[in-house]
């Protein structure tokens, strides 16, 4: 019972909702989801940290980056979780798809570059 309540704890929260969504899409860096989600750094590493600790994430450092992904052993149990939850194809999330797309364009021999804030601000809505 308490990894239920720790993993229902971790998505009781739209940013981690909107994460799970696109890390379940694949791995990518920091940078590029304080891009695609217009978090601030900090805000980000916040709500990874606890879908890290709920089992739901994993990230492997390369050189300065951490990338994250879905963790392995929880993707399918998030799969039945999400498709529980109803449509989560919202404005925003698919803002959020879009503007990851923009970001991965970015990369340079399949590596993100350095830095973020390179995508022009999105009118952020609902």
């Amino acid at each position: 019972m308490e990894n239920a309540v720790r993993l229902l704890k971790a998505l009781a929260d739209e940013t981690r909702l909107r994460l799970v969504k696109a890390l379940m899409q694949g791995e990518f860096c920091v940078c590029e989801l304080v891009d695609a989600l217009e978090v601030e750094q900090s805000n980000l590493s916040r709500h990874l940290a606890v879908l890290k600790n709920a089992g739901l994430v994993s990230d492997r450092r390369e050189g300065l980056w951490v990338y994250y992904t879905v963790a392995r052993e929880a993707r399918e149990q998030l799969r039945g979780i999400l498709a529980s939850l109803g449509n989560l194809d919202t404005h925003r999330t698919r803002v959020d798809w879009e503007r990851l797309q923009q970001r991965l364009q970015m990369r340079v021999g399949g590596k993100c570059p350095l830095g973020t804030g390179k995508l022009r601000a999105s009118r952020k809505g609902g």
